[in-house]
């Protein structure tokens, strides 16, 4: 999973249980509207995390070539952040 994603979710858990805590006890989340809570708001994983992705393009052709898959390679160009 994503570290920017864990880290939301983490937030959105932690948003929870301090919320709970301001309420009154019979108005507080029970363990189990907490987990049913929990699981809708974590992300499930992207579909690109599960790519068995090669940093190296040799590595990548070898791989493929056993497995006799295509290689599919992304180029950008320009700056890592945007920047223009």
């Amino acid at each position: 999973m994503n570290t920017c994603l864990r880290s939301i979710s983490t937030r959105a858990v932690l948003a929870l249980l301090m919320a709970n805590s301001a309420l009154p006890a019979q108005d507080a989340l029970t363990p189990a509207e907490f987990q049913k809570l929990h699981d809708e708001l974590t992300p499930e994983a992207a579909a690109w995390e599960a790519v068995p992705w090669r940093l190296s393009v040799l590595e990548a052709c070898a791989v493929a070539a056993k497995e006799k898959k295509p290689v599919y390679m992304l180029v950008r160009s320009g700056h890592p952040l945007g920047c223009v």
